[in-house]
């Protein structure tokens, strides 16, 4: 899935890979997956919350989040199989919309982060129309992140206390 926006064969393969792909709106039955996703080593790593999160500090988060009109989570799933790929969140701001995104850790090393980002950011417009602009924090060191986010179109704003910021 490298080079993936480079050129007409390699979106052709794109769209056929995205109809491979649904999104939907994270509920509560999702809550003990995005649980052991955040948990997981390398989320951790590459997030900025790197400790262990405990399932009663996640469940307040969780269903705060959920009833939280300016936080959008969408669940990015296998249209055949029904099995999740990834979360992918949108915090709303005062001047810009944030999205991130947590793999499955057994979907990672697929090609699934690109074509999800894709996915959940056209969803998230098409239920939520905003001209403020949407926003990417990544750790500088997250180079599987930094490289989806660009493949998406992400540009690079700045570079700050370990972080990179883009702008789609």
């Amino acid at each position: 899935m490298e080079g993936l926006f480079l050129n007409n064969k390699n979106i052709k393969n794109l769209r056929v890979f995205m109809d491979s792909l649904n999104v939907r709106f994270a509920d509560i039955g999702d809550i003990k997956d995005i649980f052991t996703w955040q948990n997981d080593e390398l989320s951790r790593q590459m997030s900025f919350t790197t400790d262990l999160i405990e399932w009663e500090e996640h469940s307040k988060w969780y269903a705060s989040s959920l009833s939280n009109a300016d936080c959008c989570i969408f669940i990015c799933y296998l249209a055949d199989s029904g099995d999740k790929v990834c979360i992918v969140r949108f915090n709303i701001k005062k001047d810009a919309v944030f999205v991130s995104i947590n793999l499955a850790p057994t979907m990672r090393g697929k090609g699934f982060a690109k074509p999800c980002l894709k996915k959940a950011i056209d969803f998230y417009l098409e239920n939520n129309p905003s001209t403020k602009p949407i926003r990417a924090k990544i750790k500088s060191d997250n180079i599987v992140s930094l490289k989806s986010f660009e493949g998406v179109g992400f540009v690079y704003l700045r570079e700050d206390d370990g972080a990179k910021y883009f702008e789609l």
